[in-house]
């Protein structure tokens, strides 16, 4: 009688085992990240009439690493004063969908400034617009930029595969 239950079992793992194997979604957890250096240019226009508050540019060479960190090379104009400064340090998210966000430092104000982005479909351009500028709930300037991924850029750092943006 063992022996028909042993063998019963057997015959019913050696069935059932492969047919349930089939319909797992066992995965390796998702982890999207942001890859090269891109050319980004915004635009920043003034929310009020406040003094002092006028128009900004920003135009940066911005590295991200696949580990959250960016580093970039960072050139503003603020109400018609220059500024520039390399090394800049910040960090950015991102979901599976392509959309983020990135905060820093600016050295020209010296308030945190973070970013929102959405990531073109092909990954080549990421879309930027001011999130929060440090100076309290609402933003003293509205903003609109780009960032668009050199392909010779992400080549130097020796990271390219098929895309500058990874949804693996």
């Amino acid at each position: 009688m063992r022996k028909i239950i042993y063998l019963s079992l057997a015959v019913l793992s050696v069935v059932l085992v492969p047919l349930g194997s089939r319909n797992t979604n066992a995965r390796t957890p998702f982890v999207p990240n942001l890859r090269g250096t891109c050319l980004w240019q915004e635009v920043k226009f003034p929310t009020s009439d406040q003094a002092g508050v006028g128009p900004a540019t920003i135009l940066a060479s911005v590295h991200f690493g696949e580990s959250g960190a960016m580093t970039m090379d960072y050139d503003v104009n603020i109400d018609g004063t220059y500024s520039s400064t390399n090394g800049v340090q910040g960090f950015y998210t991102i979901d599976s969908t392509g959309h983020g966000s990135f905060t820093f430092t600016s050295p020209a104000s010296l308030y945190v400034r973070t970013y929102d982005f959405r990531v073109s479909a092909d990954g080549h351009t990421m879309y930027t617009i001011a999130q929060s500028d440090g100076t309290g709930p609402v933003t003293q300037r509205v903003s609109a930029g780009s960032c668009i991924f050199q392909e010779e850029d992400e080549n130097r750092f020796g990271q390219h595969d098929s895309g500058l943006f990874s949804r693996r």
